[in-house]
C-alpha cells in the first residue's frame, strides 16, 4: 500500500535530505473536531432515566444481563437477596433519585474530563498522509499552492510506522460520550468506560467536511524529540 505526504517544495527537500518527518501534536491540527473537542452526552433524558431504572428494577430481582460489571454492579450482586424487596413505585422514587443525582454529576464533570483527555494527549504525536496523490484542495492546502511535492510511502518495509496508520472516520457531529442505552447501562451497574472506544475516536475522527483529503494517520504517545526520524 502507498500514502502520501503532500509538502511544499522546501520541506519536501529537508525531508529527502535529511530523512527525517515533522509530527504533529494535537493542538497543531486544524480540525475543531480533532482531539480538541469536549465530549456530549447526546441523550433524551426522561428515556435515558427510564431504560435506567427499567434495567436497574431486572438487575435487582430478574434475570442478570451478559455484560460486565461496573463498581455499582458489584455492589448490586453482593447485596442481592438480602433486603426486603421494593414494591416497584418505591423503587422508582429511591433509585430514580440516585439516578437524577448520577445524571447531574456527569453532565457537570463532562468539560473537566474532556479537559483531562486534551492533557493526557497534548504532546502525543500524529503523522498524518493521504491516501491519495492527486487530490486538487489537497495540492492547494499542503504543497504551496501547487507549486510544492508529494511524497510516496509504502507501508510494506520491515519496521515501517506505517504499518500502525489507520483510515481517519469522518463525522458529521462531535462525538458523543454516551448515549440512552451506554448511560442507562451504566446507571444500572452494567458496562464501564471503554477507554478504547473513546482514544479511537478522539484520535481517527473528524468532521465529515475535511472527507476529501483520504486521511490516514499513525498516532504514538509522546517522545522527548519533537522531530522523529524514520530510518526508510
Amino acid at each position: 500500500m502507498h500514502l502520501y505526504k503532500y509538502a511544499s517544495f522546501e520541506v519536501g527537500h529537508r525531508i529527502l535530505s535529511t530523512g527525517k518527518l515533522r509530527w504533529a501534536t494535537p493542538k497543531t491540527l486544524n480540525d475543531p473536531f480533532d482531539m480538541q473537542f469536549a465530549f456530549q452526552m447526546r441523550i433524551h433524558r426522561p428515556q435515558a432515566r427510564a431504560m435506567a431504572l427499567n434495567k436497574a428494577w431486572e438487575h435487582h430481582y430478574g434475570p442478570f444481563r451478559d455484560k460486565p460489571l461496573n463498581a455499582l454492579g458489584l455492589l448490586i450482586r453482593a447485596t442481592r437477596g438480602k433486603f426486603p424487596q421494593l414494591t416497584r413505585d418505591e423503587f422508582d422514587r429511591e433509585i430514580g433519585a440516585g439516578i437524577d443525582e448520577s445524571i447531574d454529576t456527569i453532565e457537570k464533570q463532562l468539560e473537566t474530563f474532556a479537559e483531562k483527555i486534551r492533557s493526557h494527549v497534548a504532546y502525543d504525536k500524529i503523522f498524518c498522509v493521504s491516501a491519495s496523490a492527486s487530490n486538487i484542495l489537497m495540492w492547494s492546502y499542503y504543497a504551496q499552492n501547487h507549486s510544492g511535492v508529494v511524497l510516496r510511502f509504502t507501508t510494506e518495509t520491515p519496521e515501517n510506522p506505517l504499518r500502525l496508520a489507520r483510515a481517519v472516520t469522518y463525522i458529521d457531529q462531535v462525538p458523543a460520550l454516551f448515549d440512552d442505552d451506554l448511560l442507562s447501562d451504566m446507571l444500572a451497574g452494567y458496562e464501564v468506560m471503554d477507554q478504547r472506544r473513546i482514544l479511537n475516536e478522539v484520535v481517527w475522527s473528524k468532521s465529515s467536511h475535511w472527507a476529501h483529503e483520504e486521511e490516514w494517520r499513525v498516532y504514538v504517545y509522546a517522545v522527548s524529540a519533537y522531530e522523529t526520524e524514520l530510518g526508510w
